[in-house]
This record gives structure tokens, C-alpha cells and sequence, in this order.
């Protein structure tokens, strides 16, 4: 399930990221790329989805 802010405004990036993050410590590994993924349809230079 996708995150208020994110199913309120789906170009939220940080919604994304922090959905993603969260899904990491989880262990949800293949949900938290898919997140990050996304985040990188809106902006394929973000440093921080690039470097995790």
C-alpha cells in the first residue's frame, strides 16, 4: 500500500523515497526498489536514490 502522501500527490518524490527506505529496513527488498524506481521516473538525477 502506497503511502497518504504519495497516493495524495503520486509525483511526491520523498514520499517514494521514504517509502522505500522504510521497506529496506523491513526487508522488503523488491517493494523498496520498485519505490525507488519510481522516484526515478520523476527525476532520473536524484543523487540520493543513485548513491543507496
Amino acid at each position: 500500500m502506497k503511502p497518504y502522501a504519495v497516493r495524495l500527490k503520486p509525483d511526491f518524490i520523498d514520499g517514494y523515497i521514504n517509502l522505500a527506505s522504510a521497506l529496506v529496513y523491513v526487508g522488503d527488498l523488491e517493494q523498496a526498489i520498485q519505490a525507488y524506481l519510481t522516484a526515478l521516473q520523476y527525476n532520473p538525477d536524484l543523487y540520493c536514490v543513485r548513491s543507496d
